[in-house]
C-alpha cells in the first residue's frame, strides 16, 4: 500500500526530481553501509583485544573448578571434639583480647562476656571458618561502648 503510494507520487515528479531522489537514496544507502562496516571493524578490534583476557579468565576458572572438584573428593578430617574446639576458641578469644567465658555444653560451646562488637564478629567468623562452629543462639545487650553477649556455638552440619 505504501509502496504503491510512493510509486504514484514518484510518477508525478519530473525526471530531474526523480534523478535527485535516486541519487539521494544511493547516498543514504551507501552511508548506512559504510557506518555498518565501520562499526563492525571497531567491534572486531575490541573483541580481538578482549579475547586473550577472557581466555585467561576462563583457564583460571577451569583450574579453580578442577581444584574444587579435587577438594570435594577428599575425605573431610575427623571432627574435632568439643573439648578441643573449646580450647581453640579460648585461645582465639585470648589472642584477640576478648573478655569471654567459654564453656563446653552438651550442644556446643556456651559463651558469655562483654566485648567490642567488631572484635566479636571477627572472632565468630574465625570460629566458623576454623572450628566449624556456628551461632546456635545469641543474645546481645548494649553495655556502654561494648556489647554484652550470651550464646551458644554449635558444630556446623557436615555435608
Amino acid at each position: 500500500m505504501i509502496v504503491t503510494q510512493l510509486k504514484a507520487r514518484l510518477a508525478t515528479l519530473n525526471p530531474r526530481e526523480r534523478r535527485l531522489i535516486g541519487i539521494a537514496t544511493v547516498v543514504i544507502a551507501t552511508t548506512l553501509l559504510l557506518l555498518l562496516a565501520e562499526w563492525s571493524f571497531s567491534e572486531r578490534a575490541r573483541l580481538d583485544k578482549r579475547l586473550p583476557a577472557a581466555e585467561a579468565e576462563l583457564a583460571r576458572m577451569q583450574a579453580d573448578a578442577e581444584e574444587l572438584a579435587q577438594l570435594r573428593r577428599l575425605t573431610p578430617p575427623a571432627a574435632a571434639t568439643l573439648a578441643v574446639r573449646t580450647q581453640a576458641a579460648r585461645a582465639a578469644a585470648t589472642a584477640r583480647e576478648l573478655d569471654l567465658v567459654i564453656d563446653t555444653d552438651t550442644n556446643g560451646l556456651r559463651i558469655s562476656g562483654t566485648v567490642q562488637a567488631t572484635a566479636l564478629l571477627d572472632w565468630l567468623a574465625s570460629m566458623q571458618s576454623q572450628q566449624q562452629l556456628q551461632v546456635g543462639e545469641m543474645s546481645l545487650r548494649v553495655a556502654g561502648d561494648k556489647i554484652g553477649v550470651e550464646g551458644l556455638l554449635t558444630p556446623t552440619a557436615t555435608r
